[in-house]
This record gives C-alpha cells, structure tokens and sequence, in this order.
C-alpha cells in the first residue's frame, strides 16, 4: 500500500474550512427551517462540529467568550422509565389484534374492495408515548474577563478535516505582526484556541493560549441543557442528574490545567488568574446501554461517576500533546486513505484575485496560504463568480466533509450509529426527534461508507439493526401475527419508519408515514454492504447474515399468494405518497433484493441451502418487481399505465425516488440491462431534479448509476447552491445530516462502481473533470483503487488487492490496456470483451493497469 501512495502524489490542496468572523456574527442564508430558532439558525449555518463517534460539539468562536454546544449519542428522552414501567416501543396491541388487522386488509384488497382495504389502513399504526428525541446535553462557556472586544483583529476560525484539529485565533490591544513575528507593545496579545475531540481517550480536549503582555483571565462553566447544577470543585466541575423525562442518569467532569496561572473554585464556575496557557478535559456518559427492556447498565450515579473519571483522569495524565498526537494518528488511519483531484490542485498557487485568498496575519515565511473564508468561497460558488480552481476545491471540500462527519459520528466502537443530525444537537426538540429514519435518511447516512473506504464506520448500524430484533419480534407478532417461539426463536422481526435507541419498532402514528414494513429490508442491504466492501465473514456469520436470514423468513410468511401464483406485499404504500395498494415497487424491489443478498449470504457460509431453495422460488413468483408503463417510465405502482395516471399521487415531482431503489442502491436495475435503465431514467426525467438536501443526494447517486455524469453533475451544483450552508451543513432545511453524506457518496458513484460485479471506472464522469485523480476509493471485495484521467480519458489506475481474488474491470477500450504486478512482470488478463478484462490477483499485492499505447510509456507509468 505505501508504493500504492506514492504513485499519484497528488498535492492535494488544504482541506480546511476557515471563517472570519465568530459563528454568531455571520450572514444567515437560507430558511432555518419550520419552527427553528434564530439560536438554532446560527449553530446549524455557522458553528464548526468536531466529534469521535459517541460525544460531539459545536464550536462558535466568539471573542471575548467562547461557547460550545455539547452532545453525546445516547442522551435521550422517551424509552422505559418511572413513569413507562409498561414500556412496549409503541406497540398497541388493539390496533395489530395479533395479525388480524393485516389479515382483514389482505382480505379486503384480494376481494376487490380497495377503498374499504384502503380505509381499514388507518388501523396499522402505533402510539406516541415513550418516543421521544435526542437531547442537547448542554454548554461549555469560556469567558474572557477583561477582554476588549472591540480591539480584536486578525480574526480566523478553522476546521482542518485532514487532522479533525479546529482552532480560533486573534489580536486584541495592540499587538501586531510584522515579517511572521509578534511585535508587542503595553496591553496587547495574540490568544489562540484549539480544539479536538478525542477517539481513542474518549474526551474533549481544549487548549487556550496568549502571547503577550495580557495573560488568561478565565471562568469556565458548563450550563447543562437537562436542567442539572454544576459543581465546581477545586481545578473541576461536575454535572451529574437525570432526564426528566425517563431517569437516564448522566454524567459530566470537566478538568482545567493552568500554565503559571492560578484556578479556583467559584459554585458553579472555575476562575483562572494570569494564565499564559490553559488545558480543558471533558469526559462524559450515560446509563444508557443497548438492551431490550431496560435500555440501562444498571449502574449507581455513584458508579457512573466513577467510569466517567476514570477516562478523565487517564486522559489528563497522558498530557494535551500526546493525547492530540493519538487523536490524529486515530483519526487519519480512516480520514488518509482516500485523495481525490478534481482540478483544484493548484489552489495554493491560484491567488489571481486579492479576493482569492487572505494571507493569515500570523502567517510564517514558506508557510502555505489557505483559501478563502469558507462562506465567502460559497457564496461565489453560488453567484457563478468562483474560478474552476475554486468550484473544484469546494466540491472537493465537500467530498471530504462528508467523511470527515461520518468518522466523526460513528465509529467502529460508537453505541449508537450516526442520527438525523450525525451526533451534534442545540435543541431538546430537535426536528424529527433527531432519530433513526428507515425510509431513506439513515440509510443515506452509511451510502458513502464502502466506496469511500470507511467501512468500520457502518459496524454501529449492524450492531443496532441487531438490537431492533428482540423488540421487532413483538411487533411482528402484534401486527403481521407472526411469532417466534422457543421452537423457532429467530421467526420474523419487523421495524417501521421511525426508530429510537429504545427499540421503537411499531409502525407511525399515521399509516401514510409511518407503515414501512420494508424499512428493513432496505437497511439491512447497508449491512450486507459491510460484508461486500470487506469480505468480513466473521462478521457475516455472526452478525450480518443471522439478521437476513430472520427477515427472509418473515417474507416467506407476510407474503400474499394471488390466484394467478405470484406473490405480493399487502397493504403496501410508496413513500410518501400514492395509493394503498396492493404490492408497489418499493416493497417488492426492496424484497427481491433481500431474497437476492440473503441467498448470497448462505452460499457465501454454505448454510441453509434447502432454505435459500425457498427464497429463491419466492423472489420468482414475486410480483414485479420492475415494470415498465405505456410512457417507457418505471412504474411506481403496478396499477399505473402512463406517467401520472395514478390518482391520490402528489404528482412527479416528488423528492422520494421509492420506486427507484432497483436503481440505486440496488441492483436489479444496472447499466448492463439496458430496458430496465431507459425506464429508470424516464422515470428520473418526470420525477425532475426538484427536490432538497436528502432528495438532491439520492438523485445524484441515481443518475450516476444511469452513467449520466453531466446530470449528477447539474445536480451537485443545484445542491451546493440551493442546499449547503455556510458551515457546509446540509439544508432540507433546517440541517440534516443525510445530504451531506448522500453527495459524497454520489462523487464516489461518478467515479468508481462494483454494485454488478464488474468495478466500472470513471462510469459518470462530467465534462467538468476532464482532468484529475482519485487514491484509495473501495470496490466490492475489498479491493483499493486509485486511478488518474486527462481530458476524460482514464490514463492509469492502481488496484491494492487485500483479500485476493479475480478482479473484473470496465471501461472502453481497457482490452488494449497493459498489466504489471508490483515487480513490473506482466500480468494475465482475460479479456471478456474490448471493454471489460478479468485477472486473478494475491491478497495483499498491488497491480497496475496502464492505458498509454507506446511500450516505452507503459514501463514509465508502472510507477
């Protein structure tokens, strides 16, 4: 892998985002959503996150007070509690009546009596009490004493998402910088902050300085947002209560570490004097654990106390720079593997404008220059005034930003996987709970995770769709009548639209939103992703695969046998729009392909092979599940003839696209049928491109499985210009985390795919990145790629094989390519037609396709 890393060199440009002004003091754009607050408006458009996976915080760089929002993953309301001893995860037995409901549904639609069956559906909902939301756990706030604001200059804020390092910088007085130097005159100084949140130490850690003739005066506090007091105690404070709503114990100890300064204890404040440097350390948790009923550990606040100040003081003994040296190496081991070139390489180089590029005042000779406030950059984009060095550094940007959020709010050790809103929140009630959507949004959040070469950031979801089975198992008996027993313990499990770390598998509180029995299926082709991306079969056996195999089975039994053999989903609605019907494209795609991964699986293992014979005779003689209608348009209902025939749709221009998961991120639909593609890109056409955050994210990553490269393009720049925020937060609005990660997936979509076998390379590339490279984006099979094209043309790629295996490869022309090993020995290719080749390779070698004609080029290429 380090000879794969040198060959590029790329020469990336900074990935940074930089500000000039605190995050309170910057031009709102956009709505802040429907009623969201100006305080919200301000954290979601401004505030910079920084995360490990469990605890997130918001940064706003003020100047003479700094605050930070502060989160953790499993402080939530709702669940069991004191006043739910009864909890049932919004099961309500009268409505489901053990199946009968759905059966009496069935009946209905199979007798023709589809307005009465259509009725009858309000019936299959679930309750409201014990949802709940995720929380805000609170704020720290530094207060400058003394500080006169009004003298601040030289200000800069930055996020760098190549160190996941953020820091705040400024004068105040009369300080000033000549030649890279501090030249210091009476009352003034330089203060610097920086701030980083730890994986591997699991803490927060805060580093404050000033040079020059004014010292720290501090007082340091944290505002819990849970109605808690704060103590403080000697150099510490300590929060420590529980959720009104539920009892959740939580747990809050903060540790400052002066330099020449002196700390006291204030009630609920620490007082710094005359400091020229100061260390915070926060560490925090819940009771919370994972677990069907009680979703608790059990723990004592005595004992909680105990488990959050035993990772406070390991943290602090091991010292600020050594735990930021930890925190990097962590973090970069995931956020390095990946480059990507798109033309914006030479944007150190590019300051043709003064408006291009601000030279920081502190600055040293040879240091480089960064671009542009972030904002500013944006709002070029958006107005047509940025270069194309520029354009392709912000979706480069972009592209990484992704990642950067996804490491940030999911780890391979995280509790709980990434939510609506990664795991950063200012609000008690934040919009849709801040939970987990299965009817597209957490399924977006883990799309880039496999191709961008982050798949240990999906093991949180597996391990939570996991934990929605026992409770699941409930709700299908309530609702479908399917049981498990001791006989057969892993029977069938059901989950809905809208789920809580609390095992809230029911369906909605309205039918239309909220049945989606589906929703599982769907997800669990995220997980199955795991197993592609890897070849994990540890995982796969013991994780994964249980978990198919169990939803299989439910369909084996949910499903409804018609007169004339076939099989349908009933009542089955599209998300979120449409007829009740029986059977739809959603449902039965998104069935077709669990049958279809599932039967993969077992052969995979070499289980259940009398067992997969069975899904494979369901998946057959099930309805559909793509069918094409009198306007070559994919059907979303199978009762519908020509575009807009159905009555109770909401018209074509919908931001769902249920109807299109054939597409992506399945593979029923696929470049190599090209009857099925043409409908799927008619359908896409009278869809339109409309749409916001989430809706832009799936429509880019469509189009870019059709290989329509100038389409996915058009639409990353409507979402850049109609959807991003200053900060680069999503907007549906108000900010959700899922276009984020849906855009960086799409990137990856345009330029590498493996869904079908073959990887295809460059399959969407637009004309807009005629010239560029990419290092380290992931195919199915746990193969790395890297590859570099000049006017659209692939000149070379790399592959890393890390499993072995035969590598099968497309794109025009490659049968006229050369194949070398890492010795520079030819390599046997099988060539499958003038596009496509197919070689075996040995797991942990690198082997290098050259595109160039001239044999003297290819031995120079090699690399």
């Amino acid at each position: 892998m380090e000879q794969l890393q040198k060959n590029l060199n790329l020469n990336e440009s900074k990935l940074i985002l930089q500000y000039h002004a605190p995050a309170d003091k910057g031009t709102l754009i956009l709505s802040p959503g429907a009623g969201r607050t100006t305080e919200e408006n301000i954290w979601q458009q401004y505030t910079l996150p920084i995360g490990n996976g469990d605890m997130g915080a918001n940064i706003y760089g003020g100047i003479s007070e700094e605050r930070m929002t502060f989160n953790e993953k499993t402080l939530w309301t709702g669940g069991p509690g004191p006043d739910r001893p009864d909890y049932m995860g919004g099961n309500l037995k009268e409505c489901g009546r053990d199946g009968k409901t759905l059966r009496k549904i069935q009946k209905l639609f199979r007798e023709g009596r589809n307005t009465e069956a259509s009725e009858a559906c309000e019936e299959l909902v679930g309750g409201t009490d014990g949802y709940g939301a995720y929380q805000c756990w609170g704020n720290l706030r530094v207060r400058y004493e003394g500080l006169d604001e009004a003298s601040a200059g030289n200000y800069r804020r930055r996020l760098d998402l190549e160190n996941a390092v953020a820091d705040v910088a400024f004068d105040c007085g009369k300080t000033c910088f000549a030649h890279g130097e501090i030249q210091d005159e009476p009352g003034g100084s330089h203060y610097e902050r920086e701030y980083f949140m730890s994986h591997p130490a699991k803490v927060l850690a805060v580093k404050l300085t000033a040079r020059g003739e004014d010292k720290l005066n501090l007082v340091i506090s944290f505002e819990s947002a849970q109605q808690g007091s704060t103590i403080a105690e000697r150099n510490s404070l300590r929060l420590e209560g529980e959720v009104k709503d539920n009892g959740l114990k939580y747990c809050t100890l903060i540790m400052a570490e002066a330099d020449r300064g002196i700390i006291k204890a204030s009630d609920d404040s620490l007082l710094i004097d005359e400091a020229e440097s100061v260390v915070i350390y926060l560490a925090s948790a819940t009771d919370y654990e994972n677990r069907w009923p009680a979703y608790r550990t059990g723990e004592t606040a005595a004992a909680l106390k105990d488990r959050v100040a035993q990772v406070l003081e390991c943290a602090a003994a091991r010292g600020y720079e050594i735990l930021k040296e930890e925190h990097i190496r962590d973090y970069r081991k995931i956020f390095s593997r990946v480059s990507l070139n798109l033309g914006q390489k030479d944007m150190r180089a590019h300051a043709h404008t003064e408006d291009a590029y601000t030279e920081d005042a502190h600055t040293e000779k040879g240091q480089e220059r960064f671009p542009d406030a972030t904002d500013r950059l944006l709002e070029r984009y958006k107005n047509g005034l940025a270069s194309q060095v520029e354009s392709r550094y912000l979706e480069v940007l972009l592209f990484q930003y992704g990642r950067y959020l996804l490491i940030s709010s999911s780890r391979e050790d995280s509790q709980l996987p990434a939510n609506l809103q990664g795991v950063w929140n200012v609000s008690n009630d934040p919009i849709w709970s801040a939970d987990y959507h299965l009817n597209v949004n957490l399924q977006m959040n883990y799309w880039p995770a496999g191709p961008a070469n982050m798949a240990e950031c999906i093991l949180p979801l597996i391990r939570y769709v996991d934990s929605l089975r026992v409770p699941g198992r409930i709700t299908a008996k309530i609702y479908a009548g399917i049981e498990s027993t001791r006989m057969e313990p892993e029977n069938g499990f059901m989950a809905h639209t809208q789920n809580t770390p609390f095992g809230w598998t029911c369906p909605g509180w309205s039918f239309d939103w909220g049945w989606s029995p589906a929703a599982v299926p769907w997800i669990l082709q995220n997980c199955w992703e795991y197993y592609e991306f890897t070849g994990n079969k540890e995982i796969l056996e013991n994780r994964i695969y249980p978990m198919m195999r169990e939803e299989a089975k439910l369909y084996d039994q949910l499903l409804v046998r018609k007169p004339d053999g076939t099989l349908v989903s009933s009542p089955a609605y599209s998300p979120e729009h449409g007829p009740r019907t029986e059977g739809n494209t959603y449902e039965h795609t998104l069935i077709w392909q669990l049958y279809e991964d599932t039967i993969r699986a077992a052969g995979e293992l070499g289980l259940n092979r009398e067992q997969a014979e069975v899904w494979k005779e369901n998946q057959k003689r099930l309805k559909g599940p793509a069918e094409i209608g009198d306007d070559g348009q994919l059907k979303e209902w199978y009762e519908e003839s020509w575009a807009g025939s159905v009555k109770e749709s909401e018209g074509y221009a919908h931001r769902h696209l249920s109807h299109m998961l054939g597409l992506y991120p399945g593979s029923l639909i696929s470049l190599e049928n090209t009857e099925l593609l043409r409908a799927a890109i008619a359908a896409l056409d009278q869809r339109t491109d409309v749409s916001t955050g989430w809706g832009m994210g799936q429509r880019i990553n469509s189009r870019a499985r059709t290989g329509e490269g100038e389409k996915a393009y058009q639409l990353i720049q409507m979402l850049i210009r109609t959807g991003i925020y200053p900060n680069l937060f999503d907007a549906h609005p108000p900010f959700q985390i899922d276009g984020n990660f849906g855009l960086t997936a799409g990137i990856c979509e345009m330029l590498i795919q493996s869904k079908t076998g073959a990887t295809r390379l460059l399959p969407a590339l637009p004309q807009e990145w005629r010239d560029g490279s990419f290092e380290g984006l992931a195919a199915r099979g746990n193969y790395i790629w890297s590859a570099k094209w000049r006017e659209s043309r692939l000149l070379r790629a790399w592959v890393y094989s890390a499993n072995g295996g035969t590598v099968s490869v497309h794109y025009a022309g490659i049968q006229n390519a050369s194949l070398l090993d890492e010795t520079g020995a030819s390599v046997n290719m099988h060539i499958l037609s003038s596009d496509r080749i197919a070689f075996q390779t040995e797991a942990g070698q690198c082997y290098y396709l050259n595109m160039q004609s001239s044999g003297s080029e290819k031995g120079k290429e090699k690399g």
